[in-house]
């Protein structure tokens, strides 16, 4: 039998736990973080297009040591709803319940629906994850690609596949776009794809590098205009 999303009931409950849990953390809190501040100055300079302004009084939209992709995605929502703070908070939402959504999907690939239902919902009630993911803060929206990135990164390191490699590479330069961290994810996934069950040579070595060749060079695509843009 075809497996079906929208026929998925564990996947409707943890989504729509994770989205009131997330609603009702947002409405009942007032306070922001500094943090907060910085990525609402970050968004605003996108807006403004001041990329190529060098004043250090400010947070400027790339040259802050905060990475673009959160701030950004706050600019994008604020065109439509203009309010920096609320277009913050929806994008924290949506990652947050991506987030879960993510983890129930990958431990449901990996492991089976009832592992993964138990996981998604433990991740839905977390009150840090929950607290992180209606503040304006980026780790909802890092902890979601990175998690994605680590997801695809485990079924291509088992099924070597280059699509799966763009999707990791992708997936960690969104993260990495998010926080330095991001990085990390081909760190691990590159060790694993060389040397993996590298011993039983039951994949040439020559695929293993071109997976991985596939990885970074989908990961410079996205990232590099940030890279270049900095040094």
């Amino acid at each position: 039998m075809n497996y079906s999303v929208l026929k998925d009931k564990y996947l409707w409950i943890v989504l729509i736990t994770a989205l009131v849990v997330r609603l009702y953390t947002g409405l009942t809190t007032f306070v922001i973080s500094t943090d907060a501040v910085q990525y609402i100055d970050q968004a605003r300079n996108f807006v403004e297009g001041k990329f190529d302004m060098i004043d250090y009084s400010e947070t400027l939209s790339l040259r802050s040591s905060y990475h673009p992709l959160y701030p950004f995605l706050i600019a994008v929502l604020y065109k439509c709803i203009e309010n920096y703070e609320i277009s913050a908070k929806i994008v924290s939402v949506i990652m947050g319940v991506s987030l879960v959504t993510v983890i129930y999907v990958i431990g449901k690939r990996i492991f089976d629906s009832r592992i993964a239902f138990l996981c998604a919902l433990l991740l839905a009630f977390h009150p840090y994850t929950s607290r992180f993911s209606a503040e304006i803060l980026s780790e909802s929206t890092y902890f979601f690609f990175f998690i994605l990135a680590i997801g695809l990164g485990y079924i291509a390191i088992n099924n070597l596949r280059p699509l799966y490699y763009v999707g990791t590479g992708i997936s960690s330069a969104l993260a990495y776009l998010t926080r330095p961290e991001g990085i990390g994810v081909l760190v691990i996934v590159g060790f694993f794809t060389i040397f993996w069950k590298i011993s039983s040579m039951r994949v040439s070595l020559s695929r293993r590098l071109w997976c991985l060749g596939v990885m970074l060079l989908a990961f410079s695509f996205l990232a590099s205009p940030y890279l270049i843009y900095i040094k």
